[in-house]
């Protein structure tokens, strides 16, 4: 998260950054209060201005950082463009003011794993950048492995079996030159074998999908082996998750345009009555098929599934064929009419 405000601004700048930090806080949560309130209709539509909030406070941000781009004060505002913002041209202009002057900052080690959501081009070079001229040894271990993290996630979405590989090699890179570093979430081994167990696990891309068996909210019982011959998209997601909701609309669009052609979409819902997600598919009309699973269900757990949504995509042969870790938009669409025009 951005750093919050000091109780006792130090500085005229820091001042600056506290005003603008709750200004901006106040906008946005009045915003996402107004979300959760909205009809689905509306939703689309707050959430651009959710997001045009978030891109206009940037352009403010880096006003600041530009005043004075090697103070220590600005390392408050450049923290709030690497977090809040993934994409944009304030956010592509912090990466390099991060890359020019704050390259030993101690706090560094702290922000680089939230690049690893960066949409930023600057943000590979950067980090390569880091593990190559950074001091500290900590600091180049976690760029190191927020870089072979952002290329598995790019290798997954894609289907590309080079970068898959070059994602493996880049892990063991990390556990023989950085065994004894500690990033947020633990020791980089163990944050590696993490990512290596979707790498090269039963679920990982490029290998055949695992029998599923489950009963779907109309209580039919569902095997994904029965849907060989089908592209089928499991879409790991739930009505309490904004990204998942969004997708929506999507989902409506690719399963109606391809109403009796070789193409399944199931949702393996998150939310904690089956009885409620029931009557908001009823309600929102949502044709697809549906499996309650929970948070903590055995499908999520066995699909690796930590966060929501994801999206895996099966080819016709039963092979997994790509995966995402968010909400792909439009592009899942794009992915599905590929694999339905490959040959048999």
């Amino acid at each position: 998260m951005p750093a919050e405000p000091p109780e006792a601004a130090e500085s005229p700048s820091v001042q600056a950054y506290s005003a603008l930090y709750k200004e901006d806080e106040a906008k946005y949560n009045a915003l996402s209060s107004e979300l959760k309130k909205a009809e689905s209709s509306e939703k689309p539509r707050i959430r651009e201005r959710m997001e045009q909030q978030r891109q206009a406070t940037a352009v403010r941000m880096i006003e600041m950082v530009r005043q004075q781009p090697s103070h220590e004060d600005s390392w408050n505002p450049l923290l709030w463009l690497s977090v809040s913002v993934h994409h944009g041209e304030a956010h592509d202009e912090a990466i390099r003011t991060l890359k020019k002057q704050f390259i030993d900052h101690p706090s560094l080690w702290v922000l680089l794993p939230e690049f690893e959501d960066s949409q930023s081009a600057e943000t590979d070079a950067y980090l390569v950048h880091v593990e190559q001229k950074a001091r500290m040894k900590k600091v180049r271990g976690i760029a190191c492995f927020v870089l072979a993290a952002r290329t598995q996630e790019r290798a997954q979405r894609e289907g590309n079996a080079a970068l898959l590989e070059a994602a493996r090699k880049s892990y063991e890179r990390i556990i023989e030159t950085y065994p004894d570093i500690r990033g947020r979430s633990g020791p980089l081994p163990e944050m590696v074998a993490r990512r290596l167990k979707e790498l090269e696990g039963a679920v990982a891309v490029g290998k055949p999908a695992p029998e599923l068996v489950a009963t779907d909210l109309k209580g039919q019982e569902f095997r994904l082996s029965q849907e060989r011959g089908n592209v089928v998209v499991l879409s790991f997601s739930g009505h309490w998750c904004g990204p998942c909701v969004s997708m929506h609309p999507h989902e409506r669009q690719l399963v109606e345009r391809l109403a009796g052609q070789p193409f399944r979409l199931v949702e393996i819902n998150s939310d904690e009555s089956a009885e409620v997600v029931r009557k908001k598919m009823e309600t929102a009309g949502l044709p697809w098929r549906c499996v309650h699973d929970g948070m903590e269900g055995p499908i999520s757990k066995a699909w690796l599934v930590e966060s929501w949504p994801v999206f895996v995509l099966i080819d016709k042969q039963g092979v997994i064929r790509r995966r995402a870790n968010d909400a792909p938009g439009e592009r899942l669409g794009e992915w599905v009419n590929e694999a339905l025009g490959e040959l048999e």
